[in-house]
């Protein structure tokens, strides 16, 4: 029987994205409320919960939980940018970071509707978290983390 004149339904494709949970009681070793992102496949995204998780519990680095959210924030971008564009994480190179910054620099944040902000040199002993180069230095650091 041919298929002519039939109407085949139509496919809805879901993306999902990367998303932050919060680590609940009972997980050893993880304080509660720790950010967990997780890629579109539900998988821990490994270097992001290594650097952050280090951020927090090491002697010596550790910062308070609205420090560790900010950067936890920051590498959700990062991580939900490379995951709509169908980027792989362990493929980042300065390319890909350098565009990453560029698009901050070149448009509003999704998130607030409202410009990045812009160090006043991009040579800071100690960026501001929120800043571009905050943003930069959480990336990389989280890179770091994997190999």
């Amino acid at each position: 029987m041919g298929t002519a004149g039939t109407i085949s339904e139509p496919r809805i494709r879901i993306k999902v994205m990367v998303v932050i949970i919060p680590a609940t009681k009972g997980q050893t070793g993880i304080p509660v409320g720790f950010p967990i992102l997780l890629s579109g496949r539900m998988e821990i995204i490994e270097a992001a919960f290594a650097y952050l998780l280090e951020l927090a519990i090491v002697p010596g680095r550790s910062h308070s939980s609205d420090t560790v959210r900010t950067y936890a924030e920051h590498l959700y971008d990062w991580f939900d940018s490379l995951d709509q564009s169908d980027l792989d994480w362990k493929l980042a190179d300065e390319e890909m970071i350098a565009a990453y910054r560029n698009r901050m620099l070149e448009q509003p944040s999704p998130h607030t509707g409202r410009p990045y902000a812009r160090s006043r040199s991009m040579i800071v002993f100690a960026p501001s978290a929120g800043s571009i180069i905050g943003r930069i230095n959480a990336v990389g650091s989280s890179i770091c983390h994997s190999v």
